[in-house]
């Protein structure tokens, strides 16, 4: 098992547990603990993300199948169900799964990314507007004891996951999946 969680580059809970589940380990929930609360607004990230793929699948947005969908592409097994999909993108048994857990990755990375945007937004706002307080210097003289205020624009993190955007809609409304296939 520590040969696997050393091949991770991280040990986010979702990647440690898809991770170890692959390699047939099923560690105890309590060890890789995602609130069901967590799992929720996963299910309804994907389910967004998904409906794009359905509409241009079927020409509509199918509510029903779109949720189906999203619930077979994040449960912890594969369901023969998959298998019209498999054998559409020509894919063998093997290569699918690796797919499907880039998929679930890739979503999952992505849903929590958006996640911590909202977050990291609050935190940037209560910094621009923190108010250093003043202290009295050996001498008598006003001194700032923190640093001046950080401006209030905010930018971006760095680092953020256009590439794999673009590879999903190249995939979704061109029909080209190579982008995800080249990111060794």
């Amino acid at each position: 098992m520590l040969r696997a969680l050393d091949e991770l580059p991280s040990l986010d809970p979702f990647l440690v547990r898809e991770h170890l589940g692959r390699q047939g380990y099923r560690p105890a929930p309590c060890y890789l603990y995602i609130t069901q609360a967590d799992i929720t607004r996963m299910i309804g990230f994907t389910n967004s993300e998904i409906e794009s793929l359905v509409r241009e699948a079927f020409g509509t947005t199918m509510q029903q199948a779109t949720l189906k969908l999203a619930g077979k592409i994040l449960a912890n097994e594969l369901d023969s169900e998959l298998d019209p999909l498999r054998m559409t993108l020509r894919l063998s048994t093997a290569e699918f799964s690796d797919g499907i857990f880039s998929w679930r990755g890739f979503l999952y990375f992505k849903w929590r990314y958006t996640e911590l945007q909202g977050e990291l937004n609050k935190v940037l706002n209560g910094l621009a507007t923190y108010q250093p307080m003043l202290t009295e210097g050996r001498e008598g003289a006003t001194q700032e004891t923190a640093p001046p205020r950080l401006p209030s624009k905010q930018r971006p993190v760095p680092g953020g996951n256009s590439n794999m955007d673009l590879f999903y809609k190249n995939l979704i409304y061109i029909n080209e999946p190579l982008g995800f296939s080249d990111m060794h």
